[in-house]
């Protein structure tokens, strides 16, 4: 692991960072076999607290700045708690070339939920605020990557399940009992990603006569844009001898004029 840094966010109010650090895979001692570099990060964004903020344009101007820092990088891999609300936040603010890796590996079907305030340690308390049911389940939790020399391969939901232990649990007015006591309030995600495989020749061929092609299409338009400005030059410069021409004899013209009227 190399470079490792911690940057806080200018606009928190609760000392919100992110971390990033460089990891080369297959990098071991006397290893020839190590990839591509890739910069990984982890966060979690500003958190909404309910009912006196919901911090959505902190959140988003947090996470813009993130994709903005990390994008220097041609392998990325950013992943932690967003705290982002799908049916209250912006859409995630996703640069060219990065993407969600859930939605790109699932279906939108397969929109599945990684923190449950029911799990809470107060469920779904902020403040004195209580959720109500329905929002107690988000997509909070996510991954965003840019990846160039590496493929989403898979996206999975672990630690979902209870430790078999159970307990009375009060929410709002109710004691609900024989609540299973959970690892956490959120469910992990693990992320496989796999490198790119290595271009076959004829792949590789292929490719370099598309460069090619493109490189000589660029000479010819350069070649064209070179002869249209040649003969716009030209044509004004024989344009502009033409018109010393017309003033030259105008002028001679005018003397001779002169000279019959003086006679």
């Amino acid at each position: 692991m190399e470079n490792h840094a911690r940057w806080k966010f200018t606009t928190t109010a609760t000392g919100k960072s992110y971390l990033e650090a460089d990891i080369i895979p297959g990098l071991e001692l006397g290893s020839m076999t190590a990839m591509k570099p890739i910069r990984i990060a982890t966060t979690q964004l500003e958190p909404p607290c309910p009912p006196e903020s919901v911090r959505c344009m902190e959140r988003y101007t947090q996470a813009e700045h993130s994709m903005a820092a990390l994008s220097s990088a041609e392998n990325v891999v950013f992943g932690g708690d967003m705290s982002w609300d799908d049916n209250m936040d912006l859409p995630f603010p996703l640069p060219a070339g990065w993407g969600d890796a859930w939605t790109e590996l699932r279906s939108l079907n397969q929109y599945s939920w990684t923190y449950n305030s029911f799990w809470a340690e107060k469920i779904g308390e902020f403040n004195g605020y209580r959720a109500p049911v329905s929002e107690m389940k988000k997509r909070s939790d996510r991954f965003v990557c840019k990846l160039q020399d590496y493929t989403l391969k898979a996206i999975d939901l672990i630690e979902d399940k209870g430790l078999g232990i159970c307990y009375v649990k009060k929410y709002k007015r109710i004691d609900l009992e024989k609540v299973e006591l959970m690892r956490s309030c959120h469910r992990g995600l693990v992320l496989t990603i796999v490198p790119n495989e290595p271009l076959s020749s004829a792949q590789q061929h292929g490719e370099l006569e598309e460069r090619r092609r493109h490189e000589l299409e660029h000479e010819q338009l350069f070649l064209q844009t070179g002869v249209a400005a040649s003969w716009a030059h030209a044509s004004k410069e024989a344009g502009m001898r033409l018109m010393k021409a017309e003033q030259a004899e105008s002028s001679t013209g005018l003397n001779s004029s002169d000279c019959s009227d003086s006679d």
